[in-house]
């Protein structure tokens, strides 16, 4: 993957992730600085999971720790949370799927054509992600009112 595309997916990525917050969370949020992941890094909380295959490959995941899922996904139906259930897991996935189908647009309008495949959710304590031989994984971070969550990244090379 060239070095162009991997910048235009990280910029269309974490401009579509501002926006949905913006727009359908109604919450402001700055995203930190983009890094390189640790191969086997632990992962804690709820992470919604999406497939890209095209001129894109590979994985995006959106991660939020329990307590700062509990609060972005009731501001985003509008309901309070006390725990993990069906619900907050539902709005998890929906906001991946929200990300992924905003950045897409983006990557269409410059060239980039890309297919996604249904969301997936994890949710739990000290599972551990593992991108594969060939993915470069990026991190990029962000804050929001309720804590810090996680874009990862993971695109084959």
């Amino acid at each position: 993957m060239s070095n162009k595309l991997q910048v235009s997916v990280i910029q269309c990525f974490t401009t579509a992730t501002v926006e949905t917050f913006s727009q359908m969370v109604a919450m402001e949020i700055k995203p930190g600085k983009p890094h390189a992941k640790s191969t086997g890094d632990t992962v804690y909380g709820v992470t919604g999971v999406i497939g890209l295959t095209g001129d894109v490959r590979g994985v995006l995941a959106i991660t939020l720790q329990e307590k700062t899922a509990l609060k972005v996904i009731g501001s985003f139906t509008g309901d309070a949370y006390k725990e993990i259930n069906a619900d907050v897991v539902d709005g998890v996935k929906e906001l991946a799927n929200i990300i992924t189908g905003a950045a897409k647009a983006k990557l269409d309008d410059r060239g980039y054509n890309y297919q996604l495949s249904l969301p997936k959710v994890v949710a739990g304590y000290n599972y551990v992600s593992s991108p594969g031989a060939g993915t470069k994984v990026v991190i990029i971070p962000f804050m929001c009112d309720y804590g810090e969550f996680m874009l990862d990244i993971a695109l084959k090379a």
